[in-house]
């Protein structure tokens, strides 16, 4: 009888240690699980955080967009759906001997870079100068490049997934369906996903900036008339856009002839057609227009 009772003990021994090794391995595979949904979690929060931080820090450059001037050109010169470029006012620019630059104007490009469309990556880089004028801007190069003109260059953000899959859906968006380089209006749209391999949704994150220092080239239109003592070239058609008072300059062949919204042209020579032009100034930005006239 001790025999039996000796083996129903190890037998129950051994059923419990089954039972204690099953409910132990579902809690550590819960608390795996458990684990790998709180560091998933955090990943995503820490990216659309980084995100919301890119997105503030190109609004805030937009906002300080710098006002178009004639002597160095618009303030945006790249508007693409992935890739902007433009001049802003920094707050403050580094002290440095003989600066020029007393705007603390730089130029900054916001571009994503999608060598791996499931980790895109969105680059900030800053072009600065000392001198009064603004040089040229940096020649066209893949994103986040270094050198090339460049300063400075540093990710602001990554995991993002607006190409995803084939998918295309732009960066920035422009008011303006014209010219984006004078658009009054951007929008900036980022989608963000850590594992796109998981079901969780990705992260959209949206911003719009009114561009309050954007000024977008007048244009020049006139209307020659042959008369018998010239041409009467009338530019009244002319419009600036913020409603500017413009400067009318007039051309024969290049040459200027005269100035004003109207002007009375007595060419001297032969009777041949000529190629007048106008070119009409809102004191930053210009806009010229050409018209064959036979006298």
């Amino acid at each position: 009888m001790s025999g039996e009772r000796g083996e129903t003990s190890i037998l129950g021994l051994l059923v419990a240690m089954v039972i204690f090794a099953v409910v132990l391995g579902a809690t550590l595979t819960t608390f795996a699980g458990g684990t790998t949904a709180t560091r998933q979690a955090n990943e995503r929060a820490e990216a659309a955080d980084r995100a919301r931080d890119a997105i503030d820090r190109v609004g805030k450059s937009l906002r300080n967009l710098a006002s178009p001037r004639a002597d160095d050109g618009a303030a945006i010169t790249t508007a693409g759906p992935y890739d902007i470029v433009f001049k802003t006012v920094a707050p403050a620019m580094p002290s440095a001997t003989g600066n020029l630059n007393v705007t603390n104007t730089k130029r900054v490009r916001y571009c994503l870079a999608v060598t791996d469309p499931t980790r895109a990556r969105l680059y900030e880089q800053t072009q600065t100068w000392t001198t009064q004028a603004a040089p040229g801007p940096p020649a066209p190069g893949a994103c986040g490049a270094a050198g090339s003109g460049w300063t400075r260059t540093e990710v602001i953000a990554d995991r993002i997934t607006n190409v995803i899959g084939g998918r295309d859906r732009p960066l920035f968006t422009y008011a303006s369906a014209a010219d984006a380089t004078v658009s009054t209006a951007i929008h900036l749209d980022l989608f963000v996903d850590p594992d796109p391999r998981s079901p969780a949704p990705e992260t959209e994150l949206s911003s719009g900036v009114y561009l309050r220092n954007q000024n977008r080239p007048p244009k020049a239109l006139f209307t020659p008339t042959v008369v018998g003592s010239g041409i009467l070239l009338n530019g009244s058609a002319s419009a600036d856009p913020e409603g500017e008072t413009l400067d009318y300059t007039w051309t024969d062949n290049g040459t200027v002839v005269g100035s004003g919204i109207t002007f009375l042209y007595s060419p001297s020579g032969p009777v041949t057609e000529r190629v007048i032009g106008l070119t009409v100034s809102d004191g930053k930005l210009t806009d010229t227009s050409t018209q064959r006239v036979p006298r």
